[in-house]
């Protein structure tokens, strides 16, 4: 269910109101509540939506930014590079060494080779936004 906080009065948070109203108008990001916690998720469909309103855009262009986005980042770390947005984060490639595993089924030992994995450092006003 996709609603904003406020439409849950009783509902409470660690946040101010005037934290919830900052990260809506910031992020643009519908909450979830769930349970007794709320949940900030966003698929690929609420995303590009969000992308449309704000740069008041068609869904079908504002997808095609979207793919562009991913698809350029993809290749950038897929070819060594860095992606670095000032103030939202910079993605990279990181080394990972091999190591030793066991099979959790058997208990023997397993040779994990190395490998190049994708990382995301959160830029200084991403991470003040979320503290």
């Amino acid at each position: 269910m996709i609603a904003s906080a406020y439409d849950f009065p009783a509902y409470s948070s660690p946040f101010a109101e005037h934290d919830w109203h900052a990260l809506e108008h910031v992020s643009g990001i519908s909450f979830h509540i769930t349970g007794n916690f709320q949940r900030l998720d966003m698929n690929k469909k609420e995303l590009v939506e969000q992308v449309a309103e704000q740069a008041n855009l068609s869904r079908s262009k504002a997808e095609l930014v979207v793919n562009a986005f991913v698809h350029q980042t993809q290749e950038s770390l897929a070819r060594g590079g860095v992606v670095q947005l000032i103030g939202f984060g910079t993605f990279s490639v990181t080394d990972r060494a091999a190591r030793k595993g066991r099979n959790p089924q058997t208990g023997q030992e397993i040779h994990i080779p190395a490998c190049k994995l994708p990382q995301f450092k959160p830029g200084n006003k991403f991470r003040d936004l979320i503290k």
